[in-house]
């Protein structure tokens, strides 16, 4: 038993390493990528004290990188669904721009590999057309780059957390 487990345990540990690597090179490096930021100067800024108002709060959630809030309400098939795509799709826009290098782009392998195992695991007695529709759906649901890779991060920091 102990002989299996090292293989599992070892494959984890890989994983967990490929994540972390990639939240923290997407974290820095997606702002590259990204429209400039206009940050508010003093005058017109929140003032101190005042609580943001709900609607802030909600703007401010969509705007965090790495947002999990897409993930929260899914089933695990759902959330393994989201999370492939979101990681495939995140992939291939940084490869298509040449930003990756060797070990980001084993480290991508090795999540990608990951969530497709999550969604077989999850996928239950679906077949393969109804989770290719299921993934067209959630491709159709988030078209927009800046989104998928939001979520590709968001699941990075679960698994991350889940497997800590």
């Amino acid at each position: 038993m102990e002989a299996q487990s090292r293989p599992l345990r070892s494959r984890t540990v890989h994983a967990r390493i490929a994540a972390a690597a990639m939240v923290v090179a997407l974290s820095g490096g997606l702002a590259a990528c990204g429209e400039p930021i206009a940050l508010p100067d003093a005058a017109t800024g929140t003032a101190a004290g005042r609580t943001p108002s709900a609607e802030e709060r909600r703007a401010a959630q969509s705007l965090s990188i790495g947002n999990q809030q897409a993930l929260a309400a899914a089933t695990p098939y759902d959330r393994a669904l989201l999370c492939s795509f979101a990681l495939e799709a995140l992939d291939g826009q940084l490869r298509e721009r040449g930003l990756l290098n060797d070990a980001q782009r084993q480290a991508f392998a090795q999540m990608r590999a990951e969530f497709a195992r999550q969604l077989r695991a999850t996928a239950g007695e679906r077949a393969e057309a109804d989770v290719a529709r299921d993934r067209q759906t959630v491709a159709e649901a988030h078209p927009e780059p800046g989104d998928q890779a939001q979520i590709a991060i968001g699941c990075l920091r679960r698994f991350q957390q889940e497997t800590a």
